[in-house]
């Protein structure tokens, strides 16, 4: 196997470039959908230590302080996230965001797009709601819960390493709003700490104790500033045994990364991903499209190629060809003189162009090469048209109809009234019209007379049938010519599809010339090729 080279791989992305160009389009398009219905969040922290300075000597909070990090962080996630924590917390929130907006509160931060998408789904609730036929102490109960539920959804708890520190971070789509719900959580579980010392206080001193009495102070006074507002920092410190040592403050910055590096990510990522496409769909294609392939899958010489752009003139001009139609047929150049060169050199004069299914265009080149043969090389030239599916001529009004082939074969007529002269030196016998089966007049004894006729007249006679996937009267007629030579578009047949048809021609002992490669693409512009 020959080493690939820089140009191998350009080609494989030039080639494949339509299906990189979709898949950058589509992966950038869905993750810039995807950013826009996603909603920005904020996240507020609240720093906390457990100092071990308590008013109490309770079991509870020595085994606290004396636990392991890991113990420590798991205990004080299930306090801080414990439904008499939240309780409280809620009931402070509830001024800022009733109950009522909780189902739709996303909606005053998002994008239209997802503002939309959060208006189906409110309006989906709301009658989920009403079909359940709820009491109003029933729906607030439900609703109640459910905002119980996305409050503690929002908060998290992480201890910082090798320390009695942690955090309590709330995200929430308002900066003010974490903030503002980050220190109503963090005084509420405060709170909580200090209601945990004062029954452990009475349960030991009795209600009269002044210590006692500090301690409800010291709780009226915390929930007086259950607002979630900044406190001094004494206040915030508190007299509780864990210590706010860092109040929430609104953040600047949403959480995650900024939208625009994702983006940019997107692309480069999907740009990757086209790229491992491209030569994952070129490995696995299956056509011809280069020529190597045909020398390779086929084994049968390789006589040139067509470039695909250069199809579009008539197939056979009437009159004498202008200047522009004679360059056109310099595209053919390669094809006709290697055509021409070893019919020579093999004592060949009949020549039968195939293709193995239709649109791959045997009859345009079939027809361009004897143009070429006839009108540049000078040499003596006849198309017989041996495809009955082709469109009739219609005669100008007046004169007869054009007879052909197959009236030929027929016996409807004589080979000499048929064979219409186009150019200098270049002759047509146009199909005409079969009345009984084409494949078997091909392959009768008439038309190996034709054959023998025309041989000694023209210096080469070139046949155009129809594909094999449509007809086999290729086939039929393959044995009365000298040489055959395949038609393969580029990447239309499958190589084992024209691998199989080749094999039907050499079962029936035709001798193949070689193959054209047709509508041939050039997918690297044309400056690349000089600098890679």
């Amino acid at each position: 196997m020959d080493e690939l080279t820089l140009r191998d791989y350009m080609k494989v992305i030039f080639r494949q470039k339509w299906v990189i160009i979709l898949c950058v389009i589509t992966v950038t398009l869905t993750v810039f959908a995807g950013l826009k219905f996603q909603t920005k969040r904020y996240a507020a922290r609240v720093k906390l230590l457990i100092s071990a300075q308590k008013q109490s000597e309770s079991q509870f909070y020595h085994d606290i302080v004396n636990n392991q990090n890991t113990q420590l962080a798991l205990t004080e996630s299930e306090i801080v996230t414990s439904a008499p924590v939240l309780d409280r917390a809620l009931k402070a929130i509830l001024p800022y965001k009733p109950l009522s907006e909780f189902a739709g509160y996303e909606r005053r931060f998002a994008s239209a797009l997802k503002q939309e998408w959060i208006d189906r789904q409110v309006k989906k609730f709301n009658e989920k709601l009403d079909s359940l036929k709820l009491s109003d102490a029933q729906k607030h109960a439900y609703l109640y819960r459910m905002a119980f539920d996305g409050l503690k959804k929002s908060i998290k708890v992480v201890p910082v390493q090798d320390t009695n520190i942690f955090t309590i971070t709330v995200t929430d789509y308002d900066p003010l709003g974490a903030a503002v719900i980050a220190n109503i959580v963090s005084r509420s579980y405060i709170i909580f700490d200090l209601e945990q010392q004062l029954a452990d206080m009475e349960q030991k001193y009795g209600e009269k104790n002044l210590v006692i009495s500090q301690l409800r102070d010291d709780i009226r006074r915390m929930t007086e500033h259950l607002n979630g507002q900044p406190l001094d920092n004494v206040d915030a410190i508190g007299p509780a045994s864990v210590k706010i040592i860092e109040q929430a403050y609104p953040p600047i910055e949403p959480e995650g990364q900024k939208k625009i590096v994702i983006l940019i990510l997107g692309v480069l990522m999907s740009l990757f991903l086209g790229l491992m496409l491209a030569f994952i769909f070129d490995y696995m294609d299956q056509t011809f499209r280069s020529p190597d392939d045909i020398e390779r899958f086929l084994g049968v010489p390789f006589l040139g190629s067509v470039v695909r752009r250069n199809m579009s003139f008539p197939s056979i001009p009437i009159g004498n060809p202008n200047r522009r139609k004679l360059k056109n047929l310099v595209f053919f150049k390669n094809v006709a003189e290697q055509i021409y060169l070893l019919m020579k050199d093999k004592s060949y004069k009949t020549l039968l162009f195939i293709a193995s299914r239709k649109g791959e265009g045997a009859s345009t080149v079939s027809r361009n090469v004897a143009k070429y043969i006839a009108l540049v090389m000078g040499h003596r030239v006849l198309i017989i048209d041996a495809n009955p599916r082709h469109k009739q001529l219609k005669p100008k009004k007046g004169t007869p109809a054009v007879l052909g082939l197959f009236e030929i074969l027929e016996e409807k007529a004589e080979l000499a009234q048929c064979i219409q002269k186009t150019e200098d030196k270049l002759d047509c016998l146009w199909a005409g019209k079969a009345t009984f089966n084409p494949g078997i007049l091909l392959s009768s004894h008439k038309m190996t007379e034709v054959l023998k006729q025309v041989r000694e007249k023209y210096d080469i006679v070139i046949v155009d049938t129809d594909s094999l996937n449509v007809s086999k009267d290729a086939l039929e007629i393959s044995n009365n010519v000298d040489s055959v030579v395949l038609v393969i578009a580029e990447g239309q047949p499958r190589r084992h599809a024209v691998k199989f048809a080749l094999e039907k021609f050499k079962n029936r002992k035709a001798q193949v010339l070689g193959a054209i490669l047709n509508k041939r693409k050039f997918p690297l512009p044309g400056f690349l090729y000089e600098s890679v």
